[in-house]
């Protein structure tokens, strides 16, 4: 017994050396990525349309969708599986007709962007490209219908600073009858894989985010966070991130599935949560169907996200005295 409680203290020490470690290596804050290799393409002017409103405010129309870019794929697909499984999430991003689309794992290959990019430019939207660090094959894209906006977008984008290689891209809008600016933060956790540092890295990851959520409330109240977190909203790391940059959550459930991760294992964790009571989430779904997802017959291995976000329209007058 003296032998076990000894093994047993020798374990918790390494376990707690390994966990200094990790929050050494993983400390510090989200770092600004100053022209590195991200790409707005207007493809025209801002022609603003009468906005969409309801009694509660400014209405706009949200897609979130991890594409599953084709050097993730397993088992591997050739050229061709890849080209026409493209072509039809085009067909079906088209069909949504949303007016702002977030993609997480956009592919960088030449003919993949131009395909996009062609898309883009025929149905009017503003192509944001935010590449991941480390001279990863995919990055964040955003999409933005030009005709909801009052003044062309702009983007900035963080690195993480960590073994991710993941980034932020930080997307500013101006809306037409909309007084505040609208601040998108989009973005694409690390996996929780069951090792010494993922979950260390993604608690990190989750407080660099939370930080700079915060100092950005301060100035921008109309604020909503999406993309495929890689956990639900109990997860550590996501529990955390709602918590401490207090956002609401599309849903605190956890009922449904929106990805088959490469373990095998169902997931809830595409999500979109809020600044409230400026910014909040009204009705949300997500396309294609868990059985599909399931069977590995859907169109990648995450369902598109499909939300209306709500913003408070009013100027300071309609509630404060003259």
């Amino acid at each position: 017994t003296a032998d076990v409680q000894r093994g047993a203290y020798s374990l918790a020490r390494a376990c707690a050396a390994s966990n200094m470690v990790a929050d050494a290596m993983f400390a510090g804050e989200l770092k600004h990525l100053s022209g590195y290799g991200s790409a707005v393409h207007t493809h025209g002017a801002v022609a603003a349309d009468r906005p969409s409103a309801s009694r509660d405010g400014v209405l706009l129309s949200l897609l979130s969708w991890n594409l599953l870019a084709p050097p993730y794929k397993r088992p591997r697909e050739s050229e061709q599986a890849s080209r026409s499984r493209a072509l039809a999430q085009i067909a079906l991003v088209r069909e949504s007709a949303a007016d702002v689309i977030g993609l997480q794992e956009f592919w960088l290959e030449q003919e993949h962007m131009e395909a996009w990019s062609n898309f883009a430019e025929s149905e009017g939207y503003c192509m944001l490209v935010s590449p991941r660090t480390g001279g990863k094959p995919d990055g964040c894209c955003m999409l933005v219908r030009r005709r909801r906006l009052a003044g062309l977008p702009s983007m900035e984008t963080y690195s993480f600073d960590d073994w991710g290689n993941r980034i932020l891209q930080c997307v500013t809008l101006q809306l037409a009858g909309c007084s505040d600016r609208l601040m998108l933060a989009h973005t694409h956790l690390t996996f929780p894989h069951a090792n010494g540092h993922d979950p260390q890295m993604r608690r990190h990851q989750a407080r660099k985010l939370a930080t700079w959520v915060r100092e950005q409330r301060s100035s921008t109240p109309h604020l909503a966070l999406f993309g495929d977190l890689n956990g639900d909203v109990h997860d550590p790391a996501v529990s955390q991130l709602l918590q401490s940059a207090e956002l609401a959550p599309m849903s605190g459930e956890t009922d449904w599935v929106s990805h088959l991760s490469h373990l095998g294992t169902p997931m809830a964790c595409d999500l979109v949560a809020t600044a409230e009571p400026a910014a909040r989430v009204g009705e949300w779904s997500f396309g294609g169907s868990a059985e599909e997802l399931l069977a590995g017959t859907w169109l990648s291995d995450h369902r598109p996200l499909y939300a209306s976000l709500v913003l408070d329209s009013r100027q300071p007058s309609d509630s404060e005295p003259a």
